[in-house]
Order: structure tokens, then sequence, then C-alpha cells
């Protein structure tokens, strides 16, 4: 039988251990000698941290916050309502993955799951079975999922509680990955950075999944209520960074807009005794919001090669396209001609470079992937998406959105804590706690959640 003993809950006259095949909490009447083949004696225990049950107290003490675990609607059963099983601090994989079951734009994009040679392994197929379990409605244990998504990752492969705003990042990526480039772009945007210094001015673009938002004048320790207006003109306002050539004035803004916007509330921060906590604060959120003002309308029109050298080798009876990609490649005359006389561009590496394709990349932005990488296409992806220039083009559209969905994270730090989902549906907003679902409160705590996820109106 296999135990597993909560070491937070471990003291000298107790501990809470649980039994994987009764799937419930047990009593260990051998506690004592199990735990002694770990070299832990709770005899000789000294305490040094508050304990489970007085940091459940704790968070309880926080109202507001776990208001969002309460309801006193209804429970709900049916089709399009899916409870997931807790898997053992799993409820941020749970509350992610219920707002991503809310963008139907996620899910028709992913790939036909029946050619899949490893269906336990892979991850669209177990999307592809949650998407159906979702339709049908129901409880599911999402243990196959939870393992695809922890392969290879250090914290996500734990049983610790983890961070919804990581672990969506990082499905975000693995489908990218993975699967291709289409179910991400629901929720792609363009950032430019405008960096001036002196009479000089420098722009960056890079695409982003979710926009986090600095809380603006809140301080450690302290209680605040803010408005998103207030993070969001923080996100947007000047920059000055002193230098040693002069100071430097930054400034971010929006190129393209997604379909959904995620954003997130940056609450968490590092202590000065090195230890992840959360601020205090509470922030107004509207359910309609218009961000044409931080639309970015100036961008750079330096050409992205040297245009003296593409005139030499045009001269020299390259094709233009050709010689402008040799460039591009290499940035050097002398690299260029080597790189077109060596033939690359033309090289077969088709199934490498049909992989990109479907990705969304054109055929020149792969061939010129994978001659930096070696032909290594996770390292090709890894180079095109750290190259904005290089990447698929976001398409833009309206900059004004509707909340329908947000994600709350009740405790302290990211490393305890529970989180819970609210998701819109045909006007009514609903609860999504685990394998839990019910009628939101009247009073929705839209105020106290970390990350929310909003639809182009």
């Amino acid at each position: 039988m296999a135990l597993a003993v909560k070491l937070g809950t471990i003291t000298t006259t107790a501990a809470d251990v649980y039994s994987y095949a009764e799937d419930d909490m047990v009593e260990d009447p051998l506690l004592d000698t199990h735990l002694a083949h770990f070299g832990i004696r709770r005899q000789h225990l000294e305490k040094t941290d508050q304990s489970m049950v007085e940091l459940e107290l704790e968070l309880n003490q926080r109202t507001a916050e776990w208001r969002a675990a309460e309801s006193q609607g209804p429970s709900l059963k049916g089709p399009g309502l899916l409870g997931l099983t807790n898997l053992g601090n799993s409820c941020y994989m749970n509350a992610t993955l219920q707002c991503l079951l809310a963008v139907p734009e996620f899910w028709t994009s992913l790939p036909d799951p029946s050619q899949s040679a490893t269906p336990t392994t892979d991850l669209a197929v177990q999307l592809y079975k949650l998407l159906k379990a979702a339709q049908a409605g129901g409880v599911v244990r999402p243990w196959m999922l939870k393992r695809i998504i922890g392969r290879g990752h250090s914290e996500f492969s734990s049983g610790r509680q983890q961070d919804a705003h990581e672990l969506l990042l990082h499905l975000l990526t693995l489908v990218e990955r993975r699967l291709g480039n289409e179910p991400g772009t629901a929720f792609r945007f363009t950032v430019q950075e405008r960096t001036t210094v002196g009479s000089r001015t420098n722009y960056e673009q890079r695409q982003e999944s979710v926009l986090s938002l600095p809380m603006h004048g809140v301080k450690p320790g302290e209680g605040a209520r803010i408005s998103l207006d207030v993070c969001l003109a923080a996100y947007g306002a000047e920059e000055r960074i002193e230098m040693n050539s002069g100071t430097a004035v930054k400034r971010s803004g929006i190129l393209a807009f997604p379909p959904y916007l995620w954003i997130q509330l940056k609450k968490f921060y590092l202590a000065d005794d090195w230890t992840a906590k959360k601020l205090q604060v509470e922030v107004d959120v509207p359910d309609e919001i218009s961000l044409d003002w931080l639309r970015v309308t100036e961008t750079a029109n330096e050409p992205d090669v040297n245009m003296e050298h593409l005139a030499m080798l045009c001269d020299m009876g390259f094709s233009r396209e050709l010689a402008h990609s040799a460039l591009k490649t290499t940035d050097s005359l002398e690299g260029a001609i080597v790189w077109m006389s060596q033939g690359d561009v033309t090289a077969s590496r088709d199934e490498e470079v049909a992989s990109l394709v479907s990705m969304g990349f054109t055929e020149e932005q792969a061939r010129r992937a994978l001659k930096h990488t070696n032909y290594d296409v996770e390292r090709a992806i890894d180079w095109l998406f750290s190259h904005p220039e290089e990447a698929p083009q976001v398409e833009d559209g309206s900059a004004t959105y509707e909340l329908i969905g947000f994600i709350t994270h009740m405790g302290a730090s990211t490393h305890t804590g529970h989180y819970v989902a609210h998701i819109r549906r045909d006007g009514k907003w609903i609860l999504f706690n685990d394998e839990k679902i019910q009628e939101a409160s009247q009073d929705l705590p839209k105020s106290t959640a970390y990350m929310y996820l909003y639809r182009r109106k």
C-alpha cells in the first residue's frame, strides 16, 4: 500500500497520511517507524514554522479571498460542466484548464489525435480527451495529462503547489513545440519597447501570451485597494534608467492585440528572507476594458540588412530574395557569399522544414532557423521565437474586451493555498473548485483574483 505524508502536517503528536489505494486520508499505526526510515523522528522535532492548521487559520482570516471558494448557489451538473479531481496540490492546473476550456479557438486548432501511435504520452490525445469529457460533463482525474505536462519539469512533475501563471506559460510552450503554432495564437500579442538615449531610439518587438501588470504603489505588508486602470497606466508609463551614456527613456506598448487577452497581476514577490510572499491588495476590475490607448503606432523604419551589401550581392548575380536571406542569416557579406555558394538555402531537409512550416512559419524562415541550429527542430523553434522578426505575424484586431473568466489564488505565497476558477457562461458566473461546480455568489470576488481572461468584443 502506497502512503504519503504531508510534511507540513507532521508534529510530535500527529500527521496527515494519505492512502493512494483508498483515495482518502487514513491513520498509520506504524507512522513513527515509517518516518524514521527517512530520518524523521517526531519526538525530537522543534517547531520552526507555522503548521498547516495555523496556516489554514491565517488564510481563513482573509475572508475576502476565501469568498472565492464559497458559494451558496446550487451544485451544477450536465454537458459542458466538467469537474477535475485534485490530484494532490493540482488545483493550479485545474483552474487553468477550466479557463482554457472557455476558449473554443484553442481546442479547434489542435491536430487530429487519431493519428497518434502513443496516445498515453501524446499531449494532443490527452487534451482531446479532456475536451470530449468536458462536452459530456461529469468528473475526471486528469492523471495522464498532468504527467505529460510535468514530464522533464522539476516543479510541475512534483506534487507541490505551483503558480497558475507559470503553468499556463509552460503549457502554451508545450503546445507550440509539440502540436504546432496555431492553438496558442488565440492569446498571442506583440509588444514593442521603445528606448531612447539622447538622439538615438531603438525599437524591440517580442510576442507574449500574458499581459503581466505591476501593482503600482502597493507595499509589502500593507493592505491596499487600487484599480486595474492604475496597473495598466503603470505598464504603459515611461521608465527612466540612468546609464553611463546618459538617461534612457523606455516605454512599452502593444503593436497587435489578440482575440483573447490574459492579464496577470504581479502579486507575488521575494521577501528579504528569500521566501515567496503575496501582496495584500484588491484590484477593482471592470467587466469591459478598452486598451486602444496602449496601441503602438510608431515603429522602426530601418532596413533589417546592410543595403550596401545587398546591392553588391545583387550585382554579383544573386537574386534579391536569396541575397536578403543570406545576409539575415549570416550578418556579413563574406558569410552570405559562402552560405549561398554552399547551397544551404535549398538543402534537402524536407521533414524538419515541414515540421516548422506546420507551425505557421514560412519555408524561408524554417530553413534559416534550421541553418542557425544545425537542423535541430527544438532549438530552431527557440531561435524563431527569440527572433520576433521571424515569428508568424500576429493578426491585429479590436482592443475592446469583455471579462469571461478569472483565477483566484487563496493563500500567502505560491507554495501554499488553493486555486479556483470563475467562468461566465450565458450571462451567468460559474465557480469551478476542482470537482465541485456551483453557481457563483452574487458578490463576485473579482477584486481578489490573480489572473483574468478577456475576450475581444
